[in-house]
């Protein structure tokens, strides 16, 4: 009898522990602006491209094009990009750690900085390196496709 209430009361806890609101979590959610085949491309990636490339235009003192004009451009490039990485996938592409952190290591190099110094230089501009890292590889496997493409023609 007595285990049998100890049984009850430990499966009412749990189930009463269970029944409670769990303290809402704030959590910001990215929006999906175009799907292409089986990748998507995400309203942050658009916006970040665009924040990067109205940086380039002010450091050079180019004007902007118009707003929905850089818009059209930047989204082609996303899906072309993102149409790119996914064939170089299929065609067993790969650029493996070790060749990324040479390539990285390298444009560390010809900014005269360590990788060390690379990365909180990207931290400090807001950019962070493991996403770096990951654009750099996207453009080395887009680099390697269309060198195969040219290779087998």
């Amino acid at each position: 009898m007595m285990r049998l209430s100890l049984t009850l009361l430990l499966t009412t806890t749990a189930l009463l522990a269970a029944s409670q609101p769990a303290q809402a979590q704030y959590q910001e959610l990215d929006a999906i602006i175009a799907v292409v085949e089986d990748d998507v491309v995400l309203a942050s990636e658009l916006v970040e491209r665009l924040d990067m490339v109205r940086e380039q235009f002010a450091e050079s003192n180019r004007p902007l094009p118009p707003n929905d004009v850089l818009m059209s451009q930047i989204m082609e490039r996303l899906i072309l990009e993102s149409l790119q990485v996914q064939e170089a996938e299929r065609r067993g592409v790969v650029v493996d750690d070790e060749t990324l952190t040479r390539a990285v290591t390298s444009f560390a190099s010809s900014n005269n900085m360590t990788l060390e110094q690379f990365a909180q230089r990207l931290e400090q501009d807001g950019r962070a390196y493991p996403e770096f890292r990951e654009q750099i590889r996207r453009e080395m496997l887009m680099q390697r496709l269309q060198q195969a493409v040219v290779n087998r023609r």
